[in-house]
């Protein structure tokens, strides 16, 4: 609903079992393109065809979040309804609103650079070779202590 408030393109990436929500709900619009069981590569070359990450996800593993890390670490800028106590960087947050969804997108956009030097920055700081590094440090201390 936010991307047809806002006349855009929207493309939605997951498992073909989400084909049953659509079906059931009937979704409709002639600018969504959704792909299903895309392989890594797919999703990767998906993610560089994109400038803006959408997840608004009532569910959500990992602290932070893997999907939007790799989101960020190729340069889209992130909206989520991510927990609120976890501060990834450069995200923004969302509600599951698409009135308020739409009118985050227009702020990304109109704040497109700023937003993703900060993604970008965030992706650094969260590479998997910075977390596990953090993790062996936390390992340690527990070991001293």
């Amino acid at each position: 609903e936010a991307a047809r408030r806002l006349d855009m393109p929207l493309t939605i990436a997951g498992p073909k079992n989400n084909q049953k929500f659509f079906d059931r709900m009937n979704v409709k619009y002639n600018k969504l393109d959704i792909r299903f069981d895309l392989t890594e590569q797919q999703l990767l070359e998906t993610y560089q065809e994109h400038t803006i990450f959408i997840h608004p996800s009532i569910l959500e593993g990992g602290h932070p979040n893997l999907t939007l890390l790799e989101a960020q670490a190729c340069g889209l800028i992130v909206l989520a309804t991510f927990e609120k106590n976890n501060n990834l960087k450069g995200l923004i947050r969302i509600d599951r609103n698409h009135r308020l969804i739409a009118d985050k997108i227009k702020e990304a956009i109109e704040n497109y650079n700023f937003y993703q030097k900060i993604t970008l920055e965030s992706a650094k700081e969260n590479d998997w070779s910075m977390v596990v590094d953090k993790m062996l440090e936390i390992y340690k201390n527990k070991i001293k202590q």
